[in-house]
């Protein structure tokens, strides 16, 4: 299994594109999703039936349902790829993520 700084290696910011699809709704690939994270992108998605919005914060990441009043922090890309979503990881399952807004 890859960290993240091994995946952000692997994509080239001038080249690799984030987002994919007709809308731009898919990421290319888990490693665009990590560059996403990595140029500090707040993002806005769906993933396992529920609207989430995740972005930079002093330390790390802050992560948030749609309706704000759940947020959960995080300290690295690792953390968030690798965190329960109702039983789904992004790392495992970032195909299934349908971006509203980058």
């Amino acid at each position: 299994m890859k960290t993240s700084k091994q995946l952000m290696e692997n994509f080239n910011y001038l080249t690799d594109p984030i987002a994919v699809g007709k809308y731009g709704e898919r990421f290319a690939g888990l490693e665009a999703f990590v560059a996403a994270m990595g140029a500090n992108m707040e993002l806005d998605f769906v993933f396992n039936h529920i609207r989430w919005y995740l972005g930079p914060a002093k330390r790390g990441y802050i992560l948030s349902k749609d309706d704000g009043q759940w947020t959960h922090p995080f300290n690295s890309i690792d953390e968030i790829l690798n965190y329960d979503f109702n039983g789904l990881n992004i790392r495992q399952n970032w195909s299934e993520i349908f971006i509203n807004e980058l």
